[in-house]
């Protein structure tokens, strides 16, 4: 038997976290590990954990998913794959690309398809639907 994917959700609404949350945590495949609402923290959590797929909101307070996407490209320590979610401000494929995540799906994306997704991150896919 294989190990459950490890996940770190960063997500600024609460109710959408608590969604996504109560969709992956219906898998026996995915483990929600930390959830954080904010940037900083988010990033924090992943330097610290280093789960096996962060899904990013690309607006979160204090340090958006970009910039944390980038910051965490530039650790090569750090195996963990970022999803990012596009929010406000939009994100572009080729943004996405060129920051290191390994997806992006639109912040209103179905929690089964988001789930789907992590699963499909984790074992070395990529997703783009922005």
């Amino acid at each position: 038997m294989t190990s459950a994917v490890t996940v770190l959700l960063a997500v600024s609404d609460p109710l959408q976290q608590a969604l996504f949350v109560r969709a992956l945590r219906r898998r026996d495949d995915l483990d929600v590990v930390a959830t954080e609402q904010d940037g900083c923290q988010a990033l924090d959590t992943v330097v610290r954990d280093v789960p096996d797929v962060a899904v990013v909101e690309s607006g979160l307070p204090t340090l958006d998913g970009l910039s944390l996407c980038r910051r965490l490209a530039g650790r090569p320590e750090i195996a963990t794959r970022v999803l990012l979610l596009e929010g406000e401000p939009p994100v572009t494929r080729k943004q996405a690309v060129a920051c290191g995540a390994a997806g992006c799906l639109p912040a209103t994306v179905a929690a089964r398809d988001l789930c789907d997704a992590i699963a499909s991150i984790a074992d070395g896919g990529t997703i783009f639907r922005t």
